[in-house]
């Protein structure tokens, strides 16, 4: 009986350090896998390459790569959720650079502010969505031609961000979808244009957000309004 309990001891013994061994190998795994999606990671990873374009002379990859790390790098900043105006249109002016530098006949972008305006305080992330559906969804099966311009404008208190593209448009059923993807996503979870439209309700007031007017085969024109504040 004796011998027989202390082998059941040392076969509990061997199964739990079996699981124990198993549980770190998982951990090792998640954390692995972590490290390869992390954007830290990847932002120095694209540091390095970027490194390595730079010593071999390489531009055009140095300067897709430049654009990639300082868009990386302003998404995993999450020290603040407000930013400046200037800030923001970097951002966007690095996301179209990487995006000229791809699809370098595409399109042609201009990117307009007044200078008095740059040091305004805005929540992040309000233009991206937009210039992104412009390329994605406005350029859609176009090789050449495209055109994209950014114009911010201070009118009685409030300031106005206008993207307009000649791309595509949006047809009346598509525009309707869209409308009410923003109704609802005041509610429910939203992505795109439709979550940055209930940010902008939930922090400045129903009164304030996106519009949309668009011609189907001619443009669209996307207005953000947003209050007027004080500069940072």
């Amino acid at each position: 009986a004796g011998q027989f309990n202390q082998m059941l001891e040392k076969l509990g013994e061997a199964i739990e350090r079996e699981k124990r061994a198993g549980e770190k190998q998982k951990d090792a795994q998640i954390a692995a896998l972590e490290a390869q999606i992390n954007p830290h990671f990847l932002y120095n990873v694209l540091q390095t390459i970027h490194g390595e374009a730079v010593l071999h002379g390489d531009r055009d990859i140095e300067d897709m790569l430049s654009s990639l790390g300082e868009i990386l790098h302003y998404t995993i900043d999450h020290s603040n959720e407000m930013t400046t105006i200037a800030q923001e249109i970097q951002h966007v002016n690095n996301y179209l650079g990487f995006y000229k530098k791809r699809f370098p006949q595409l399109f042609e972008y201009s990117l307009d502010c007044p200078p008095e305006l740059m040091g305004h305080e805005i929540m992040k992330y309000l233009l991206q969505p937009v210039i992104e559906n412009s390329i994605k969804h406005g350029f859609k099966d176009k090789k050449t031609g495209g055109q994209i311009r950014l114009q911010v404008i201070h009118q009685s208190g409030k300031i106005i961000f206008e993207v307009y593209d000649n791309g595509n448009g949006i047809d009346e059923v598509r525009l309707k979808e869209i409308r009410d993807d923003m109704k609802q996503a005041l509610r429910n979870s939203g992505v795109g244009i439709a979550n940055t439209d209930a940010r902008i309700k939930l922090k400045y007031g129903p009164q304030y957000g996106i519009t949309l007017e668009s011609s189907t085969g001619h443009y669209t024109r996307v207005s953000i309004m947003i209050p007027e504040t004080e500069k940072r």
